[in-house]
């Protein structure tokens, strides 16, 4: 199996209210092209140091028969006042849609 990226991501924590779409923790697996480990929580800080070094993320999910599916690749945008991950659209806040809640 191709290594998909660095990391994986399968789980995702926004602040208290959606709208404003503050990611604070997500579920990062480590990926060797083979096995994918159990994950550990990281918080939007560490994800964000993390690419910037250079690490790239994607995320994944489970199918019915319980195998990983991979899904989009998270980019990093520089923003007036920081950064956004997001996987699809440049709408200036985090978004990464899809993921089950952590």
């Amino acid at each position: 199996m191709e290594k998909w990226a660095d990391y994986l991501i399968s789980a995702v924590r926004y602040d208290d209210e959606f709208i404003s779409g503050k990611i604070l923790y997500l579920k990062v697996h480590q990926y060797n092209g083979g096995e994918i480990s159990s994950g550990t929580t990281w918080s939007r800080e560490e994800v964000i140091r993390a690419m910037q070094e250079g690490k790239t993320f994607i995320t994944i999910f489970k199918n019915g028969t319980g195998e990983w599916i991979k899904g989009r690749r998270i980019s990093l945008i520089k923003l007036r006042l920081g950064y956004a991950l997001i996987d699809m659209d440049n709408s200036g806040r985090d978004l990464i849609a899809n993921l089950k809640a952590l």
